[in-house]
């Protein structure tokens, strides 16, 4: 769709449904019938081991939201609320084991399904074309480049990229549109409160949009900040009972989770990593999880006491070692934008749709269309934490449709170009 033809308060068109419910019923297909495949390799014993489940077999089996290290290291805020609750809910519907792992994964499916399913949807909102879209969202429920991140479900990134696809989807409206009404406010504030349940990294998403929307919106910066002030109070507003909460059982209020100094340690240290993954395997990794000794230390000193101990050692070391901080910092980013999946195949197409998505953001730019500064805002401030901690393929996860969609407005644009210069050029008859 062209830009400047969109209305305000579109509908979604009869054909943009359509492509939807395709692009959700090809990912589904896809996901189920490759967690079937594999479910005889699936390490389902050591996926409930980490954090997220070990709180919700804890909400499930004792109704406390704790132990997130194991039993008895106590109340925690160290993931947000919204995933282990999900989780403690399948635990005691379907249960544990392998029936446990199966629903949880089949959900996961389900969620990150519905986040290509959603592109159409996006595209159309941002002005971008529904072409874009679809091609965006048949390509990536067809080729689970991430799948196995894409079907975890005992970790946050699925649900996350889900709702940063449907935060685009409200906010490219009001973006595309330059309409930021009292109501906008209201609605994108509650979602994002929502969204922040999951994971808190859409704050610093909504601080990149309003910085940038200055920038874009010279003209209408007091509306923009009046729009923004109102998303913000009612994100506070939704968090206020979990604040609240944390507040009572842990002694300070953490308004989403309190795992940032723990996971700046266990990625700046003399055995540090820049991959998420290889930190996680070292024997070295002061991780509560794999280590004893800091075990004990969370049972002693509490989790927020101890988070906090563990930040001071992670400054400590940067401070003392800016040399390798430096180098860990840049070698996050390239693994962030370029990341080492399992096979070859999969790291050069990851690459190849980060380079598309670079071409497709300088078009966008180049065009002066409207929802660049939203789209480079996302990109820029997403990933903004992982200069300081360790990362993976999980980690970039959230953002994929969204690269895939602007790396997909590029080879749009690219084809029409070639077949103009095809019509344009004469035939040679002989």
């Amino acid at each position: 769709m062209p830009i400047g033809t969109t209305p305000w308060k579109c509908r979604l068109q009869h054909s943009t449904k359509w492509w939807i419910a395709i692009i959700f019923c090809v990912g589904l297909i896809v996901r189920v019938s490759l967690i079937l495949l594999t479910l005889h390799n699936a390490d389902h014993a050591r996926m409930d081991q980490v954090e997220p489940y070990l709180i919700a077999t804890s909400l499930a089996n004792k109704g406390t939201y704790a132990d997130a290290f194991g039993s008895g290291t106590g109340p925690s805020a160290h993931t947000a609320p919204a995933l282990p609750i999900i989780l403690a809910i399948i635990i005691r519907v379907v249960g544990v084991g392998l029936a446990g792992y199966l629903a949880r994964s089949i959900l996961a499916a389900i969620v990150s399904s519905a986040a290509y399913a959603m592109l159409p949807a996006m595209a159309v909102r941002c002005r971008l074309g529904l072409s874009p879209g679809v091609i965006a969202g048949l390509a990536g429920a067809a080729v689970p480049l991430n799948f196995f991140n894409q079907t975890a479900g005992d970790f946050d990134q699925p649900y996350t990229m889900l709702g940063l696809v449907g935060l685009c989807c409200i906010l490219g409206g009001y973006w595309a549109n330059e309409r930021f009404s009292l109501r906008g406010g209201i609605t994108l504030g509650l979602f994002s409160g929502a969204l922040c349940l999951l994971n808190p990294a859409v704050m610093q998403v909504l601080a990149g949009c309003y910085l940038f929307g200055m920038l874009r919106f010279a003209k209408r910066r007091k509306e923009l900040s009046i729009f923004m002030a109102t998303v913000a109070a009612f994100m506070i507003l939704f968090l206020s009972p979990w604040a609240y909460r944390n507040h009572e059982a842990l002694g300070k209020a953490i308004w989403t989770r309190s795992n940032f100094g723990l996971e700046l340690s266990v990625s700046n240290n003399d055995y540090a990593s820049a991959q998420y993954e290889v930190n996680v395997l070292s024997p070295d990794s002061p991780h509560p999880l794999t280590q004893k000794k800091e075990n004990d230390r969370v049972r002693q000193m509490g989790e927020v006491a101890y988070n906090q101990a563990k930040q001071k050692e992670a400054v400590s070391w940067i401070r003392s070692h800016p040399g390798r901080f430096a180098q860990l910092a840049m070698q996050r980013c390239l693994f962030f934008w370029f990341p080492l999946m399992k096979r070859w195949w999969q790291t050069i197409a990851e690459a190849l749709i980060t380079l598309f998505a670079i071409a497709g953001l300088l078009g966008l730019f180049m065009k002066k269309h409207p929802a660049f500064w939203m789209l480079l805002a996302i990109l820029v401030f997403y990933p903004a934490v992982y200069a300081f901690v360790a990362v993976g393929p999980r980690c970039r996860l959230p953002i994929e449709p969204i690269l895939l969609l602007i790396a997909s407005c590029f080879c749009v644009y690219l084809w029409r170009t070639l077949e103009k210069r095809r019509k344009r050029t004469p035939e040679i008859v002989l």
